[in-house]
């Protein structure tokens, strides 16, 4: 499974240009945490965030992951 942005449009060129852009990437390792435990919550709301967004990533017969226990309450990651 790929995770990640696609950037053709330049709106998330801030990641790379603007003051701490660089950094981004660090503010991730607790979402990395939490998947090296088992936890795949994060994985799932990216998945619901794409079929919001209705951005073609996710196929009409694409078929919905399992809803994660636990999803009710989020960590703080």
């Amino acid at each position: 499974m790929y995770w990640g942005f696609n950037d053709d449009s330049g709106e998330f060129e801030r990641f790379r240009s603007q003051e701490g852009g660089p950094g981004w990437m660090c503010s991730l390792l607790s979402l990395r945490d939490e998947l090296l435990r088992g936890d795949t919550r994060p994985l799932y709301l990216d998945w619901l965030a794409r079929v919001c967004n209705c951005n073609e990533e996710v196929g009409d017969d694409d078929i919905e992951p399992p809803v994660p226990a636990g999803l009710q309450t989020l960590t703080p990651a």
